[in-house]
């Protein structure tokens, strides 16, 4: 459970970022490219960096294909959900 929140709140919190700054559709692609992107390199760097044996780069593909559309889904969401938020009235 504490794995879906280190991927979940990140994600939200980029997205409400991006919402709060970008009202294009740049706010969109990056509210869904930086989550993505982060749980790659946090992926990549537990692989490579922290396996004290051979890495193993079997699972992480799989982890970043279901994990990382989660987050960029999850940072789109946020992003609409944002912009709404901060729309004036």
């Amino acid at each position: 459970m504490r794995v879906w929140l280190v991927i979940f709140l990140p994600s939200v919190f980029f997205g409400l970022l991006c919402a709060y700054f970008l009202r294009n559709r740049w706010g969109l692609y990056l509210s869904a490219v930086i989550p993505w992107t982060g749980l790659l390199g946090l992926l990549l760097y537990d692989v490579y960096m922290t396996s004290y044996n051979e890495p193993d780069t079997t699972e992480w593909i799989m982890a970043q294909l279901i994990g990382g559309t989660f987050a960029a889904l999850v940072g789109m969401l946020s992003y609409r959900i944002g912009v709404r938020l901060f729309s004036k009235p």
